[in-house]
């Protein structure tokens, strides 16, 4: 039943994606990249997320990184285990110095997202401090000198994409049970972080028939949405792989001066 849930999960956000695109032509929709992998870590506590994590580092990711945050640090059992699990992994990032600041070995990164006080997606920045600047120095730093290239423009996400379709994906329920074939794993970037599963079918005027995600938690507006704006239709994370796909392709909207190169 879980593998089923996991295989409906990936097909209705990739469906989503691409009947959200159309029309949205300086948008890549239809992109397999075989570079990262989605983790949806859904509410899980602490300990959940080292056991996690500690199952994730054994299929040898190239770099984990981690776009989870919880309310405070705390002193308990659950934040050794957890601290214990991130010191294992070779190439770790985090998105929190707050939560997880005793993990000697791991980068720290705040997102370089630009979004407006609705939630609506504008695009990204070129910051050296950043969650995404870190995972790509790990990662593939060859692609640090074009990405440095736009170090004084935003930047379109044109890229966009949230499930199965473009990216390896799976739920921390199907990597508890075993269900993940070690490759969707080996040598990749693994986003951990909340993706909602929950879709519901939009009946819109101008494009007929559109899944939603019905969870609007980490959501944000892109501008492929076809609600009119109504609902969100991308959690952070998989905007998050959205940028990295692009930064890794070096496919990027605006063209460089002769005079900037």
């Amino acid at each position: 039943m879980i593998k089923q849930i996991f295989i409906l999960f990936g097909i209705l956000f990739g469906h989503l994606m691409k009947v959200n695109a159309q029309n949205s032509p300086l948008i890549k929709i239809d992109f397999q990249d075989s570079n990262i992998a989605i983790v949806n870590a859904g509410h899980l506590d602490r300990g959940g997320m080292a056991k996690m994590v500690t199952m994730i580092s054994g299929y040898d990711p190239k770099v984990i990184a981690v776009n989870f945050r919880y309310s405070k640090s705390r002193v308990t059992s659950y934040d050794d285990s957890l601290r214990s699990a991130f010191s294992k992994v070779k190439n770790l990032v985090l998105a929190s110095t707050e939560d997880y600041k005793v993990v000697a070995n791991a980068e720290y990164g705040k997102q370089a997202l630009l979004i407006t006080e609705d939630n609506r997606l504008i695009g990204f920045v070129y910051d050296t401090t950043s969650f995404e600047y870190k995972i790509i120095k790990l990662y593939s730093p060859d692609k640090l000198e074009s990405f440095a290239r736009y170090k004084n423009d935003t930047i379109p996400v044109n890229r966009l994409c949230g499930g199965m379709a473009c990216f390896s994906m799976a739920s921390y329920e199907a990597v508890f049970e075993e269900l993940v074939p070690p490759e969707a794993f080996k040598n990749k970037i693994v986003l951990i972080g909340y993706v909602s599963d929950k879709n519901k079918l939009y009946k819109s005027r101008e494009y007929g028939d559109v899944y939603i995600i019905s969870d609007t938690e980490d959501a944000l507006f892109t501008n492929i949405n076809r609600t009119n704006f109504k609902f969100p239709d991308m959690h952070g994370t998989q905007i998050l792989a959205s940028e990295l796909s692009m930064i890794l392709a070096e496919e990027y909207i605006y063209t460089i001066n002769d005079s900037e190169k």
